[in-house]
């Protein structure tokens, strides 16, 4: 999933950064040093796996929350790179991000 790099950021996306960044604001170091800022991104990822396997045909334990589509990509390509054989074709879009369109060569063209 991609959580919006392209348009206008939704207005609850945006009241949510607001808060983080009054937060940080007010005690910088505070916020990051006594691992508050660890904490509490730590419990606002966990808490959006219900969300995401309410929606699809995944349970919890097979959820893997990454910093980005680049990190997704490169796992996803990892596992492949196990599984294809000779023959097998990995499809890609035009408009596929240049570093995904990278990594899914290097691990996915000569398996």
């Amino acid at each position: 999933l991609n959580h919006g790099s392209f348009g206008a950021c939704p207005a609850p996306v945006l009241k949510v950064q607001d808060d983080w960044r009054r937060e940080w604001l007010a005690q910088p170091d505070a916020l990051f040093f006594s691992g508050t800022l660890q904490a509490k991104l730590s419990e606002a990822a966990v808490s959006v796996i219900p969300g995401l396997t309410s929606c699809t045909d995944l349970s919890a334990d097979q959820v893997c929350l990454v910093e980005n589509a680049t990190v997704a990509t490169l796992v996803l390509a990892w596992r492949w790179r196990k599984l294809l054989r000779p023959g097998d074709v990995v499809l890609v879009l035009s408009v596929t991000y240049g570093a995904s369109l990278n990594i899914l060569r290097e691990y996915c063209e000569h398996p």
